[in-house]
């Protein structure tokens, strides 16, 4: 009886000659002797090997003969894209230093490190591509300016917005209304208005902010959503160090509250111990206190989309909760306890001591 072929050894066999002959043979390799060894190196030794086990989706040979195993059209395509992305990466020394890499380097990497940095040079390039088709040629010093006084963390800058071309670029980039002349009559300080953006090192904006005599009237992320958590240190380093006031009641448009000492905070990403009263009343932009256990003041959730206290115990002064909201642990309102188990509460309120 003829032994019957094991499919993973087969693969495995033929593996070498499937990266010959159906990736490498036409990619766009790197004319670097060492540049191509290193990626024929790690799809051989790293990437390959990983689906040869039984990961990848390969199609059968039709004919029995191993050689004519074939990588499925789909992935040959991805198979490509990576090689494309290595090619730049090991010769290209205009790119971010975060997406290049050496050829020793590559050949020990992991499969799901070099993947992941492929896509994130993917979202990179997307959106550096989108940047040149609406911005052309801003220029630094007409079209805005940077704002040196104060420093940002990851190297991000403030720029001011100057002119009606930076705006169309920013409400492009950002999905908000910014641009197309709804707020050109706003800029460079006329009538006291100014346009300011928060970019990372690329170029990139994450953050839009509108001031009126040092009154910051919005603060929005992409699509007029509040700023991303991601850039909350950065949004609370630009208010403090530029001055700028806000209103509590803007919660909605900004993203931001201010604790009793008039501290900047990020409501996706307020403290442990929240020093203050804390008023979200109407606010239907956060459904979760998240990591809040202690309010020192009064803490009203009249009217808002807080629909979680995951981790809140106690709250000094007066407690005003809306409907609906599940409390997982038991609360003390003005040194009293007024859940034992976790329940839904029925818009009641709690006075304080």
């Amino acid at each position: 009886m003829q032994n019957s072929v094991d499919p993973t050894s087969t693969k495995m066999d033929v593996s070498n000659q499937i990266i010959h002959d159906q990736i490498l043979k036409d990619a766009n390799l790197p004319e670097s002797p060492n540049a191509r060894a290193a990626i024929i190196k790690w799809f051989s030794s790293r990437h390959m090997r990983r689906y040869i086990a039984g990961q990848m989706n390969w199609q059968g040979a039709p004919t029995g003969d191993p050689s004519e195993y074939q990588i499925n059209g789909e992935l040959r395509l991805s198979l490509r894209h990576i090689i494309d992305y290595l090619h730049r990466a090991l010769t290209d020394e205009t790119l971010p230093t975060q997406y290049q890499i050496m050829d020793v380097q590559l050949t020990s990497s992991p499969v799901e490190v070099i993947l992941n940095r492929c896509r994130l040079f993917d979202k990179w390039s997307h959106r550096k591509a989108i940047r040149q088709q609406v911005e052309g040629n801003l220029v630094e010093g007409v079209d805005f300016r940077e704002i040196f006084s104060i420093t940002l963390k990851d190297d991000m800058r403030l720029v001011e917005l100057l002119t009606p071309r930076a705006l169309d670029v920013e409400g492009k980039m950002m999905v908000h209304c910014i641009g197309d002349g709804t707020y050109d009559d706003r800029i460079g300080g006329k009538s006291d208005y100014h346009q300011f953006s928060l970019l990372d090192t690329d170029g990139n904006p994450h953050c839009t902010f509108e001031v009126h005599h040092g009154k910051l009237l919005q603060c929005h992320g992409r699509s007029h959503a509040p700023p991303g958590q991601k850039y909350s240190t950065q949004v609370s380093q630009i208010i403090t160090g530029m001055a700028w006031e806000f209103n509590d009641n803007d919660v909605n448009r900004t993203g931001l509250i201010k604790d009793r000492h008039g501290k900047t905070c990020f409501i996706f990403d307020l403290p442990e111990v929240f020093d203050g009263d804390l008023n979200l009343e109407s606010v239907t932009i956060l459904e979760s206190l998240c990591k809040v256990r202690v309010i020192t003041g009064n803490l009203n959730l009249k009217d808002s989309a807080v629909r979680h206290l995951e981790r809140l115990e106690e709250v000094h002064g007066d407690a005003h909760f809306c409907v609906g909201i599940f409390c997982s642990r038991p609360i003390r309102v003005g040194g009293k306890t007024v859940w034992n188990q976790p329940r839904q509460t029925k818009g009641k309120f709690m006075p304080g001591p």
